[in-house]
């Protein structure tokens, strides 16, 4: 019958222990809120990223024939590059161009390289520069 009574130090030490318990309980209920809001913050740059890649455009696709009329046409003045959504190339054309009038003909040659260069670039490349 003795060993069924708890004592007065064993109450004590269970409840120190049941305290110890609920206080390290609590601890984990707000490290794992902690942690919800961590999740929710990622899952929303998540969604905004995959919502900015939805909306990111692809690139213009363009007819490499129809370019390449536009080249013959226009290429000097770099008008293939604005076709085909390259305004940037287009420009550095357009001023080559007007650079080549305003020398006399001293810019002519490296008008007509650059001139020949795109036009490889833009019969053997895509827009991104692949094959």
């Amino acid at each position: 019958m003795n060993d069924e009574r708890i004592t007065l130090g064993q109450a004590r030490r269970w409840r120190d222990e049941n305290e110890q318990l609920r206080e390290r309980e609590a601890a984990l209920e707000r490290e794992l809120e902690l942690l919800r809001g961590k999740v929710e913050s990622f899952e929303k740059m998540a969604q905004a990223l995959a919502a900015a890649k939805r909306e990111e455009p692809e690139p213009a696709t363009f007819s490499r024939v129809s370019a390449l009329i536009v080249l013959l046409l226009g290429g000097g003045l770099g008008l293939h590059r604005f076709y085909v959504g390259d305004g940037l190339r287009g420009a550095v054309l357009l001023l080559s161009f007007a650079a080549a009038l305003l020398t006399d003909g001293l810019w002519t040659v490296p008008h007509i390289v650059l001139y020949a260069i795109d036009g490889l670039w833009l019969l053997f490349f895509d827009k991104r520069g692949r094959w």
